[in-house]
Parts: C-alpha cells; structure tokens; sequence
C-alpha cells in the first residue's frame, strides 16, 4: 500500500500508468529521433532530384551544341556529319527524359517536403 500512495502522490493512478507514461516518453524520444533522420534524408534527396534535373538542361543543352556542330561539319566532311547527328539526338532525346524524370521524382517527393 505505500507504493500505491507514492504513485498517487506522484500523479499516477498504480504502476501500470506510470510505466505506460514512462513508455510514451521513451517512445516520443524514439519518434522524435526516427523524425529527424527522415528529414534529413528528405534533404538529401531534394538535392539529389536536383541534380538530376541540372543534369537534364546540360544533357539537352550539349545536345543541341553538337547538332549545330555537325550542321557546321556537313560542309567539310560529310561522313562525320552523320555519327554526329546520331550523338546529338540521343544527347537531346537523353536530356528530355532526365529533365521529365527529375520532374517526376520531385513530384513524388513533394508530400515528404515541409
């Protein structure tokens, strides 16, 4: 019976409540612990969506560079015309789909942003 009035005295209703309050605050540390390494994973992955989508605009900027390098080539070598033309339509085709990736995974990520 002294026990029960300690706990009384503390605020508890028996030692089932005081433990399950114990829980909770051990719990509420783990979450908050949980909740900090998810927002900085978060970050790291914003920033990585980001270079994905600089990435897309070089992509497709080099693209368009070498189709007016090889537009420039035509004149004087008409054989390295083509395998130029073949690399800077893969270049620009490959910078469209990073650039629409990076758009995708930011909208995927977009309800983990604060």
């Amino acid at each position: 019976d002294d026990e029960r009035i300690g706990y009384r005295a503390a605020g508890c209703g028996g030692k089932g409540q005081c433990r399950d309050i114990g829980t909770g605050c051990v719990e509420g540390q783990r979450i908050g612990a949980v909740s900090s390494a998810v927002s900085s994973a978060v970050s790291k992955v914003e920033g990585t969506v980001e270079l994905i989508r600089d990435r897309g605009d070089r992509l497709g900027a080099t693209g368009l560079e070498m189709s007016k390098l090889a537009k420039d080539v035509a004149w004087c070598d008409r054989d390295l015309t083509t395998p130029m033309e073949v690399l800077s339509s893969a270049l620009l085709r490959s910078g469209q789909c990073t650039k629409r990736l990076g758009l995708e995974l930011s909208a995927a990520i977009s309800p983990f942003v604060i």
